[in-house]
């Protein structure tokens, strides 16, 4: 939301743990077989939503600092 919103650049380690992130998820189901692997695809849509809601926390922090509110008092209360 910062990129978009308030036209932030990402540095390499933004761009770092975007890619583990899609890493991770994609390498979940390898082997079905496998005890740990995920047999419900449902896990897919969790891990998108948690990425989608970082997106929000993450922008809605900008926004909260660019109104002078207190940060760690806005995420105590989300």
């Amino acid at each position: 939301m910062s990129v978009f919103v308030y036209d932030e650049r990402l540095g390499l380690f933004e761009y770092t743990g975007i890619l583990l992130i899609i890493v991770a998820i994609s390498i979940l189901p390898l082997d079905p077989k496998e005890k740990l692997s995920i047999p419900n695809r449902i896990w897919y849509v969790y891990a998108l939503v948690a990425t989608i809601l970082f997106f929000f926390r993450n922008g809605g922090l900008k926004v909260t600092e660019e109104m002078a509110l207190p940060n760690t008092t806005i995420l105590l209360v989300g």
